[in-house]
């Protein structure tokens, strides 16, 4: 059978779905709590099936009956080691199912899990009694996708300090920019060592609701950007790509150019420019000159 990646969001999912022979999908685990595929396809319904955690490379869970998801996948026995290594190391998409309003804390629930690549599931959670976002997605290096993050309701939560520190794959960001946030949050280092998100409309809507503590959350942000200047001056969004035709950096809600570059390397005269979105910069792919703009 053939599976529609648009509706899996990726292929880690539309690959889950594919090696899945126990349930009638990923997201319908038929009153199980938990699918478990490892990396010879063999597909388990309990953890304590699992001879080497190491092996395990997609994980669906239904977490209704569950009251406390703060460390769940590094503190939890099953999977942090003696040597405090989180031992689910190969996992590159999880499927997390039906939270419910019991549960008030996420803080760290998917730290440290260095090889995910994507989250999906959250729009089916309850989140209005969340108080702690902490460390949730922190040290997972490799993830680009976190699907149902705009369902949130994050109006009771008082801490996201370091919820995407060291995220440095991921590139959109956008899907939180409704959120309606608690004035009282602490958002010291939200995004500390990730890349810069390609989209940014978050910036804008969050800036005019937190006025006074929005600074903090980009302290050690890296590369140490002024993302002010990415700002459009006609629209007020932070919403850029670079196109290369042009040499110029437009915003994508309105076309305005926001920067212009040079069309050839500075240094080299060479025209193999790439704009990176992880440092905001044009690089000479020949030189690796970083051209700043006109």
């Amino acid at each position: 059978m053939e599976y529609d990646c648009d509706f899996f969001y990726n292929e880690d999912l539309a690959d889950f779905e594919k090696l899945n022979t126990t349930t009638k999908s990923i997201y319908e685990l038929d009153g199980i709590d938990c699918l478990i595929i490892l990396k010879n396809g063999e597909n388990l319904t309990d953890f304590s099936e699992v001879k080497d955690l190491a092996d395990i490379v997609y994980i669906s869970l239904d977490l209704s009956q569950k009251e406390d998801l703060s460390n769940y996948f590094f503190y939890k026995k099953f999977s942090f080691s003696r040597y405090g290594h989180n031992q689910l190391k190969n996992v590159k998409a999880i499927v997390a199912l039906n939270v419910k309003s019991n549960v008030t804390s996420l803080k760290c629930m998917f730290y440290d899990l260095k090889s995910l690549k994507t989250v999906s599931g959250l729009d089916s959670w309850d989140t209005s009694n969340i108080s702690d976002l902490s460390r949730m997605f922190a040290y997972c290096t490799n993830l680009e996708t976190v699907n149902g993050l705009e369902s949130f309701d994050v109006e009771n939560v008082k801490n996201m300090q370091y919820m995407f520190k060291r995220c440095e794959k991921i590139k959109d960001i956008g899907s939180i920019k409704d959120w309606k946030i608690n004035e009282e949050c602490e958002f010291e280092k939200m995004f500390e060592n990730c890349s810069v998100f390609v989209k940014m409309e978050f910036y804008s809507n969050w800036h005019n609701q937190l006025e006074n503590s929005f600074d903090d959350i980009f302290t050690d942000f890296s590369p140490y950007i002024d993302l002010n200047k990415f700002k459009c001056r006609n629209c007020g969004q932070f919403n850029v790509i670079y196109d290369k035709k042009s040499s110029k950096l437009l915003c994508r809600n309105c076309g305005h150019v926001i920067l212009e570059y040079d069309s050839v390397c500075r240094d080299c005269s060479g025209s193999n420019l790439e704009f990176d979105y992880g440092i905001m910069g044009l690089v000479c792919s020949d030189c690796a000159l970083i051209n700043n703009p006109k």
